[in-house]
């Protein structure tokens, strides 16, 4: 345990003394704040026709100026959002050992590799957690200042237990980068895997089968919040468990085994 709690501390001084900490809050900052201005935009008719293409974005988004809707949109971006910032962080936790070249400082330290890759996880998801506990209060606040209408007390209860459940299961989708960063030892691979699940997650979502997707099943846990719409499926699950376990199993079994050169 001791190795442990040296080694995650050792993962937050690094990601404490970084700049990549404080892009990543201001880039999930920002797309929260601008879907408070969108949805202002929607509520001023006269300010979207003046602004035109920002007015089309905004009703293409949110269709019009309320709490569903502005919930819709907050689906959307949390989606995304999640998908790139949280995988981003994954790929440079595990990534930037071999891009600076500290892998083999990294093993020769008397820690476990499997330690090692604990404390990494560990180290993720708590940055994730963070960036995630942020959005939807901000999100909450700012609709709270425009006074949209159609707000039902009776549903912020599910949307704060669809958040709650998506949120942990979009951070976990990070896992499987970790694997990708280790495998292709650097940044690139896991970006570009990145890039491929949220065109995937789009792509399957539009055409209906996105419960059945991993990277989509996380929007559909979120969506599923709102009342009437159908709830997710032990399948949808099932498919979600068995890449987080496979991405998990897969980077414990990389570094233990490979040729860490």
């Amino acid at each position: 345990m001791n190795g442990f709690l040296a080694s995650l501390w050792a993962e937050i001084l690094k990601i404490r003394k970084s700049a990549i900490l404080w892009v990543t809050l201001g880039v999930s900052l920002f797309a929260v704040i601008m879907l408070g201005f969108m949805m202002f935009i929607l509520k001023d008719p006269d300010f979207a026709r003046k602004y035109g293409l920002i007015g089309t974005k905004a009703a293409i988004l949110g269709g019009q100026a309320d709490w569903p809707s502005y919930y819709t949109m907050l689906i959307q971006i949390t989606g995304v959002l999640g998908l790139l910032v949280y995988g981003f962080i994954a790929s440079w936790i595990f990534g930037r050992e071999y891009s600076d070249h500290t892998i083999k400082d990294l093993l020769a330290l008397p820690v476990s590799r499997s330690t090692i890759v604990l404390s990494k996880i560990a180290a993720m998801t708590l940055w994730c957690a963070v960036i995630s506990s942020l959005i939807f209060p901000i999100w909450l606040l700012e609709g709270y200042l425009l006074v949209l209408p159609g707000w039902d007390p009776s549903v912020l209860g599910s949307w704060i237990s669809g958040y709650a459940l998506a949120s942990p299961m979009l951070i976990l989708l990070g896992v499987p980068v970790a694997f990708v960063a280790s495998f292709g030892r650097g940044y690139l691979a896991p970006l570009g895997y990145v890039i491929l699940t949220i065109a995937l997650s789009q792509v399957f979502a539009i055409l209906g089968h996105g419960e059945f997707v991993p990277w989509a099943i996380p929007l559909f846990a979120l969506a599923s919040a709102n009342p009437g719409q159908a709830q997710l499926g032990a399948a949808s699950y099932v498919i979600y468990t068995v890449t987080v376990a496979a991405g998990f199993l897969g980077t414990l079994a990389w570094w233990r085994y490979a040729d860490q050169k």
